[in-house]
């Protein structure tokens, strides 16, 4: 009766024009909050390097995140684009349902993120079968996640794509996730369903631009925020390269902090185009109130469409950025977006943009992105770093 209530009075709220409909409808039903989050990358997708227990959900749970970004590349688990019928019914998801299982057990909501690699994404985008194929794949998952009682809609959300591509083609898109958000529907009326804004490339707003917003209360969007990219992803050859960005090391943020005249490059890079490079992002005055007036035109587009708009990636690597620097950065993009009342999840928990300490015997860093492992995972501990914790409000877990 008290859930009745409290619904009627939103609704009349909405209709006052006090509260958006979808944040009534968020806050008086059952669908997860999705505040504060944090991605669980290269476990369940990318390079599968990392595992998790029950001591990290909890000490991310203890520090205050409400949520779980988990990626999971289904190839991994015997799904393919160019598969036979009924593979479906074959697809060994059962480490999956683990990992929900297991995190949700802790507190934590979960949005089960289906990350492929970029040639599942590339032959998504442009063959009619493989998207066939990629329908009936969020259908099993829709039914097998569709026992409300083993997972409630307040700790599961389904994102239906990570960061498609679609430059040249979002109406393509947006007549998939259509098709998708239908399929769903038939099975699963009420879970939160994510849509992803195609293009991640360009400004937030922009890619929101390029999608038609489905007429369903129980749908969600999202982008990601990288920007500016020579700072986050400074010293990574990860599709940069036309840009300097892989070669520059230990450029600070803010911007003001930055010179020109004195980079830091590596032997491969251009100095000269490392300069102009660097007098760009000098001169658009990089810092907190840059990164509001960034986010500030997705805000609109959202209470334009009266939509939930969500930024379930943002990061920066760790290795080639000096630390300070960087939790600046995470700091000014998390406080930009709680201004702008958008709900968030970082990159990542535990590998190349992490904010842990390991504690055990770990391997060498990687050369490229400087990532380490657990040589024993079993026995190894993570501990969320003071600067992290500082950086994004949370709170010192009493116990790891």
């Amino acid at each position: 009766m008290r859930l009745l209530n409290i619904l009627l009075l939103s609704v009349l709220g909405f209709f006052l024009g006090l509260t958006p409909l979808h944040q009534v409808l968020a806050e008086s039903s059952d669908q997860p909050n999705l505040h504060r989050g944090v991605n669980l990358a290269c476990w369940l997708a990318n390079a599968p390097r990392q595992t998790f227990y029950a001591r990290d959900f909890n000490t991310i749970k203890q520090a205050g995140f409400d949520f779980v970004r988990l990626p999971v590349n289904p190839e991994f688990f015997g799904f393919s684009l160019h598969g036979e019928e009924g593979q479906t019914d074959t697809m060994n998801f059962h480490s999956v349902d683990q990992a929900i299982l297991n995190i949700t057990q802790s507190g934590l909501a979960v949005v089960l993120d289906i990350h492929p690699g970029s040639g599942f994404m590339k032959t998504l985008e442009s063959d009619n079968t493989a998207e066939d194929k990629f329908v009936e794949l969020w259908s099993a998952l829709a039914k097998r996640y569709s026992d409300k009682k083993i997972y409630p809609n307040n700790m599961l959300a389904f994102e239906i794509l990570n960061e498609p591509q679609y430059y040249e083609n979002a109406a393509r898109y947006n007549a998939l996730v259509a098709k998708l958000t239908r399929k769903i529907r038939t099975i699963d009326p009420t879970r939160l369903v994510i849509v992803e804004a195609p293009a991640p490339g360009k400004t937030p707003v922009e890619s929101l631009n390029l999608l038609m917003p489905i007429n369903d209360p129980n749908v969600a969007y999202d982008v990601h925020y990288y920007r500016p990219y020579i700072i986050t992803h400074q010293g990574i050859h990860m599709g940069f390269e036309k840009e300097q960005v892989k070669f520059i090391n230990n450029l600070p943020y803010p911007s003001k902090l930055a010179d020109a005249d004195h980079i830091t490059l590596t032997a491969e890079g251009n100095p000269v185009k490392a300069k102009a490079e660097v007098q760009a992002y000098i001169a658009d005055n990089w810092s907190r109130d840059r990164m509001v007036a960034d986010l500030a035109p997705a805000a609109e587009w959202a209470k334009r469409n009266d939509a939930r708009l969500l930024i379930l990636e943002y990061g920066a690597v760790r290795n080639h950025i000096d630390p300070a620097s960087r939790y600046r950065w995470i700091a000014d993009a998390a406080a930009a977006m709680n201004s702008l009342n958008l709900g968030w999840s970082l990159w990542d928990y535990a590998d190349l943009m992490g904010i842990v300490s390991m504690i055990g015997e770990v391997s060498k860093p990687d050369p490229v992105d400087g990532s380490v492992r657990f040589v024993h995972p079993e026995t190894g501990a993570r501990e969320i770093e003071p600067a992290a914790i500082k950086a994004l409000g949370l709170k010192t877990p009493s116990s790891q």
